[in-house]
């Protein structure tokens, strides 16, 4: 069977303190990442980062979907 797909669901882009600020959020769970980031691309990398940090993902192959 294949590996299970990953997606991100942009919930909100803003401006907080200069900075532009992206709310993801894992499809098919109540995760919510909130990240600065320069683009929305960037803002998906980091998004990944946390969630491998916090254990949540293992390993991600190919492109995340938004």
């Amino acid at each position: 069977m294949g590996a299970k797909s990953l997606e991100l669901e942009l919930v909100e882009e803003y401006v907080y303190g200069g900075k532009r600020r992206f709310r993801f959020k894992l499809k098919g769970t109540n995760f919510i990442v909130n990240v600065s980031a320069e683009s929305v691309e960037d803002g998906v990398r980091r998004a990944i980062e946390v969630l491998k940090k916090l254990g949540v993902i293992t390993e991600v192959s190919g492109a995340a979907g938004i």
